[in-house]
Formats: C-alpha cells, structure tokens, sequence
C-alpha cells in the first residue's frame, strides 16, 4: 500500500516512495515465519497488516481497515499493488482503495501494472 500526502515495492522504490511523504505499508496473508522476514528487511514502514496478526486473510475488509488505521489514512488517499486480482486489486476498490495487479506478464488495463517501478512512478505523479 501506499499513500501520497493529503502501497508491495522493492526496497529502492520503498525508500523513494517515502523520501517523497508517501507512506508505505505492507498489507498481505503472509504466515508469521514470512512476515517475520519482511519485517526484517523492511524494518522501517508505517505499517504492517498481516493476516496472522489481524485474524482474517484478504479480501476481508477487516485487513485493510487494519493498515489504513495504522496509516492514520482514509481508503480513497491510499493506492495497494499485489499479485492477485481478487485480494489486490478487486477486494481493495470495494472499499475505494485504489487496488492494482501487478501483472509482470503484462498490464492488461488501467488497474494492472506489469512492474513496480512503473507503479511506483504512478503513485509519485498522481
């Protein structure tokens, strides 16, 4: 997820994201042993909303409304990128989240990104 002033990436697109007040989150059905490792390399986001943690798995709104109160944002300020169409793009709309597939086949619409660069200079020109 990621909020520009007023979403996940690389470290390099992360650390540019919030060199720009873009406040970055990871939102995902991670188990505890794979959180354990994003947290450890990407100590330093402004949020975490894993399922094991918030205790129900994407498309549950429960999670989203999870990162969006550690973000301290409202849903239409926030854009998510992740590699599923149903958790990632469609389930985070609904709830007017601005939801991207990360589509590294190709970018099929105006919601699908075929890369994280591109999705994060996206987010930097909105």
């Amino acid at each position: 997820m990621a909020s520009g002033p007023g979403r996940c990436v690389g470290r390099t697109d992360t650390d540019e994201l919030r060199a720009n007040g873009i406040k970055v989150a990871v939102c995902s059905n991670l188990a505890l042993p794979y959180g354990e490792v994003v947290k450890k390399h990407f100590p330093d986001l402004d949020a975490y909303a894993f399922s094991y943690t918030v205790g129900v798995l994407k498309p549950d709104p429960t999670i989203y409304e999870a990162a969006l109160s550690q973000l301290s944002l409202g849903a239409k300020s926030v854009w998510m990128i992740g590699d599923s169409q149903r958790c990632d793009r469609d389930g985070p709309s609904i709830h007017d989240i601005r939801g991207h597939f990360l589509n590294r086949s190709r970018a099929a619409s105006l919601y699908d990104f075929s890369d994280l660069n591109a999705f994060r200079d996206a987010v930097l020109n909105c």
